[in-house]
């Protein structure tokens, strides 16, 4: 439990999230993910064979010509006691490396951003906002930083949500829904 608040007969529990939680990467992305990983599954599905690749150079090269990104990283994994993603290094050549690369397409730009016709450097950093943003968001998914509240009344619940990323969100959501039921 991660956080507790009880009034009267009325009790708040907040705590991860142990259902079968929905990947980010099933949503509506901007973003596409191709990583390559000898024994998990991460990023999107996509038809990429790693050992059509000497290298992620090689990888990098296919990516630009199939999907014509407009703007691509290297998505990076660190991996010890948690796997941790990122688009920079983690410099630790045990327990990390390159994982594959994180892009946005000029056609999903096209029907996601309609006005970036052009591309300025104030708009490659909002895009690399974005890519931030779901890259984040996917590290709390595969390491289970995901949070719900349960509402009890005598004992009973009476009001659940699940799938925040954001606990203190959770917490608030979780202490509004509870003061319906405090009399």
């Amino acid at each position: 439990m991660l956080h507790e608040v009880i009034k009267g007969n009325v009790r708040l529990v907040v705590d991860y999230d142990n259902d079968d939680v929905e990947s980010p990467r099933e949503w509506d992305c901007i973003s596409k993910m191709v990583c390559f990983h000898k024994k998990k599954d991460f990023g999107d599905k996509h038809d990429f064979d790693y050992k059509d690749y000497d290298n992620m150079a090689g990888l990098k090269k296919a990516i630009l010509k199939k999907y014509d990104p407009i703007i691509i990283f290297p998505l990076y994994l660190y991996s010890h006691s948690a796997d941790v993603i990122s688009i920079k290094p983690f410099y630790n050549e045990f327990d990390s490396g390159q994982l594959g690369f994180v892009f946005i397409t000029k056609a999903q730009l096209k029907l996601t951003f309609p006005e970036y016709i052009r591309m300025s450097n104030k708009r490659r950093k909002e895009l690399e906002t974005v890519i931030l943003a779901e890259v984040k968001m996917y590290n709390q998914y595969i390491n289970g930083e995901i949070y719900r509240y349960d509402v009890y009344v005598d004992g009973n619940i009476v009001d659940t949500l699940g799938e925040f990323y954001d606990l203190e969100n959770c917490k608030a959501c979780g202490e509004d829904s509870m003061g319906n039921y405090i009399k």
